[in-house]
């Protein structure tokens, strides 16, 4: 994929760009009013400046942003380029590549980066799926394990970094320069090699269950006695793997599918309950139905930090469960139970921090706010249709 790139041209020297992601039309005058009001939002979504020598390729500073997130979710986390990494012991080349038709060597904490295609990187000769003339072999310092930078690679946010290296190429090719240039989000070495264990231990955990599985019909003792076990497994797994969706989803930033709000009905400022502000979480849950779905996180604010709902709930709730009801109650009152199968409502714990996850689905069938107002979602906005817009959107989006 090509990515468009917006050009304005101006008569003034400056030392700064504006830059922004286009994602549509009222988006688009909002980053407009912005660039000519000098408004600075310090996201990609509304508009920011840098400093002019710090423009690299708009992918990379979307992997740039997110790895910046990560270092403030995780204060262990520091961010390095892959050439910062390098084993600089003596002045062998420490990126290598072979000739076609030949063979690397297997070298101690080292990873092999696939110069085509999608391949997963490994840090094993064996796991190589390629010819090795497909693959550079980067060997790596004292800063970082093969296994950790490896599996950093493969996570949402690595596989964002290389493709950041290759945005606007017909055809993706990694070169030694690209592959330098990679950033990598590293943690200490403990934790780099508590995550190496934490990857073993699934694998072995995944074996074994395969293993299981394939004899658990003739075995029904065996059955009962893992059965408890194993729902404490999936329900200690699912809770770690909600918080961590929920800080991934907070590190991507708003878009046309993810929305935060800071509270679901309390005013920061005057410390009251306001019906307007329960009303613009409905909007969201309503636009995301009548699009493409999308996410609604509430505890969470505009600049992406995680503040949690637990106050909101100590002052007018009492306890997580009556503030649950209320929010069913209003889902049901304002939306409609007929659109409970495509809403998914969901406390998720972040640390001490709670937050409600809101998932949602395309819905068949238009959904109205209290019966009367029809809303879509755009970009990272929630807009009223009425009018002919309406039933022309409405004609066409549901067929």
């Amino acid at each position: 994929m090509v990515t468009p790139v917006l050009v304005v041209l101006s008569r003034k020297h400056t030392e700064r760009l504006f830059i922004a992601e286009l994602l549509g039309e009222s988006q688009a005058q909002e980053v407009v009013n912005n660039y000519f009001s000098s408004i600075d939002n310090a996201n990609l979504v509304r508009g920011k400046y840098i400093n002019l020598g710090d423009y690299y390729g708009f992918h990379r500073i979307k992997a740039k942003e997110q790895i910046e997130r990560l270092e403030s979710q995780y204060k262990t986390y520091s961010k390095y380029r892959l050439s910062e990494l390098i084993d600089k012991k003596d002045q062998k080349l420490q990126i290598n590549s072979v000739p076609q038709g030949g063979q690397f060597q297997e070298c101690d904490n080292a990873i092999y980066i696939p110069t085509i295609g999608n391949s997963s990187i490994v840090y094993k000769l064996a796991d190589a799926k390629l010819k090795h003339q497909n693959y550079l072999q980067v060997v790596l310092g004292d800063l970082a394990l093969n296994e950790y930078v490896a599996a950093f690679f493969n996570s949402t946010l690595g596989k964002l970094v290389i493709e950041s290296l290759t945005s606007g190429s017909y055809i993706r090719h990694l070169t030694k320069t690209n592959i330098e240039q990679a950033l990598v989000a590293l943690p200490s070495l403990n934790e780099q090699q508590r995550i190496v264990q934490t990857h073993h231990k699934l694998n072995d955990l995944k074996v074994a269950i395969d293993k299981f599985d394939t004899e658990i019909a003739i075995n029904p003792t065996s059955s009962n006695v893992i059965l408890q076990q194993l729902d404490m497994m999936l329900e200690a797994i699912g809770s770690l793997t909600d918080a961590d969706k929920v800080r991934s989803i907070v590190r991507e930033g708003e878009t046309k599918y993810i929305e935060f709000k800071e509270t679901l009905s309390l005013d920061v400022k005057k410390q009251t309950k306001e019906k307007y502000i329960e009303e613009e979480a409905l909007k969201t849950v309503v636009a995301f139905l009548n699009t493409d779905g999308g996410r609604l996180l509430l505890g969470v604010s505009d600049n992406r930090i995680i503040l949690g709902l637990n106050a909101e709930v100590d002052k007018f709730h009492k306890n997580f469960d009556k503030f649950l009801l209320h929010w069913k109650n209003l889902v049901k009152k304002s939306i409609g139970e007929e659109f409970y199968p495509f809403i998914e409502s969901k406390l998720i714990k972040v640390d001490d921090k709670y937050v409600l996850l809101v998932e949602c689905e395309p819905s068949p069938n238009p959904c109205y706010l209290d019966a009367k107002d029809f809303y879509v979602r755009t970009t990272p906005a929630t807009d009223r249709l009425e009018g002919p817009k309406l039933v022309e959107y409405v004609r066409n989006h549901f067929k």
